[in-house]
């Protein structure tokens, strides 16, 4: 692989991971390609944004108070078929999501706020973000693209690929909003990044051994896509690669100790250690 501009201002070892992490993924990639099929006719399918505006209107009509009975009802039973496969696995019963709304009152409204009008914004980028990943990905414009779909969660994850749709979970997403952050382009980055799992999970070989490593490395290779598609890291990124680089002697030292087990902790999908970003593991697997 020849470097990019970037490249250059990285770690030594950093470029030697990300080499070997672009190398396993396209690799299999190139394996798959011909099982890919084309997209198929939509028909009448519901909007990306159907759950997401059924909840913000039940927030509204409940003073940001529901029921669980009023969850029930009103979201999760009329729900779209992505939502219910979402809240098996991510949010529990509407009670647990209930509880979520008592807790994280200010999260959700901050979600229904600002994220979600940017949601619906976002909606008329998604072929074109769809398509970038594609070519980044150097897969084919007939290669079938995942399906999109924003909603809202108990705040325990951001988003994640269920049967081939994207899940985005806005009042996760929308805590990393801040005033000088465009919440449109925290989505954007969160769902480059859920696209290229998409894609990466049709890729990968069954009966494959988990590890910690592995893991880094697939969440990394979906952060440096991301980089490409959109033209800069995301913030989050941003905040790792800076920490990271100032501390990558030891930060590789402890990460070496561990990366062939399967525990994730600290390394990803939680707040990791006081004083470091989260998800750390990502900046490592690039």
């Amino acid at each position: 692989m020849t470097p990019g501009p970037a490249d250059g201002h990285l770690p030594y070892r950093t470029r030697v991971a990300r080499t070997l992490a672009l190398f396993l993924m396209l690799g299999q990639g190139v394996l798959a390609l011909a099982g890919e099929a084309p997209d198929r006719a939509s028909g009448s399918l519901p909007s990306p944004l159907e759950d997401a505006q059924r909840f913000a209107a039940l927030l509204n009509a409940t003073a940001y108070r529901p029921s669980a009975q009023e969850l029930a009802r009103g979201y999760l039973a009329p729900g779209s078929a992505s939502l219910q496969a979402f809240a098996e696995g991510r949010i529990g019963s509407e009670k647990a999501l209930a509880q979520a709304v008592e807790i994280l009152r200010p999260d959700y409204r901050l979600a229904v706020e600002r994220c979600l009008p940017a949601a619906q914004r976002l909606l008329d980028e998604v072929p074109e973000l769809l398509a970038a990943t594609r070519g980044v990905l150097g897969l084919g414009a007939d290669t079938r693209a995942p399906r999109v779909v924003m909603l809202f969660g108990a705040g325990r994850s951001a988003g994640t690929v269920i049967d081939d749709s994207v899940i985005l979970a806005l009042e996760v997403i929308c805590r990393f909003h801040t005033p000088d952050r465009d919440p449109l382009n925290l989505l954007r980055g969160f769902l480059v990044h859920e696209v290229v799992h998409a894609h990466q999970l049709r890729w990968q070989q069954p009966g494959l051994e988990d590890s910690l490593l592995r893991q880094a490395m697939l969440e990394g290779y979906a952060d440096l896509v991301t980089e490409q598609v959109l033209g800069a890291p995301t913030p989050p990124a941003r905040e790792r690669a800076r920490f990271g680089i100032q501390h990558e002697a030891r930060l590789w030292k402890r990460f070496r100790e561990v990366m062939a087990g399967k525990n994730l902790v600290p390394w990803m999908y939680g707040p990791g250690r006081p004083g470091e970003p989260p998800d750390l593991g990502y900046w490592l697997g690039l």
